[in-house]
Order: structure tokens, then C-alpha cells, then sequence
């Protein structure tokens, strides 16, 4: 990863989420609350210098052969998605 890498989130009212999601952070960009899932959160304690930005953001600013990687292994993210489940979270907030 290189100094200017971002861990790219899902808006935090996403219709779905992953178990042990983290909801305490914005985009640094728009400023949006989003979900971080666990390997998202893994990566921060890493290198908490990595911005967070939304999915939307990212959207915006990609470009022709942008480099893109997974925050963990692939296997890991796989156990992941194995606890995808609705997002309660943006049912109370």
C-alpha cells in the first residue's frame, strides 16, 4: 500500500452489513458516516494514517488503472461475507 491508499466503506445505512461492522466513522471526502467491516477495521489499527472514504467518493475519483486490493486476505474476507445479514444499524439511526 502506498501513502496516499484509502479504505474504500459502504455507506453506513447500506441495506446490509457484515457481523462485527464498525459504524464510527465518516468519509473523509463527503463526510457521510459509513460501515467498516472488520477487516476495514483490522487495517486501521495497522495504519491508521489510511483515509476512509465511501463507496460514492470513490466513484468519483477513479480513474484508468487505478490500483484497487482487498484491506485482508482472502480468506478472511470470505468469512465475511459468510455473516452478510440486514443492517440494523440504519433502522435505529
Amino acid at each position: 500500500m502506498s501513502d496516499q491508499d484509502c479504505l474504500v466503506c459502504q455507506l453506513a445505512d447500506a441495506p446490509l452489513t457484515v457481523a462485527r461492522s464498525s459504524f464510527d466513522r465518516c468519509c473523509a471526502d463527503c463526510g457521510r458516516r459509513v460501515m467498516i467491516a472488520p477487516s476495514g477495521v483490522d487495517l486501521l489499527r495497522r495504519r491508521p494514517e489510511v483515509r476512509v472514504i465511501c463507496v460514492h467518493c470513490m466513484v468519483m475519483m477513479a480513474e484508468p488503472g487505478m490500483q484497487v486490493g482487498l484491506p485482508g486476505d482472502g480468506d478472511q474476507i470470505i468469512g465475511e461475507l459468510r455473516t452478510v445479514r440486514p443492517n440494523e444499524w440504519r433502522h435505529r439511526h
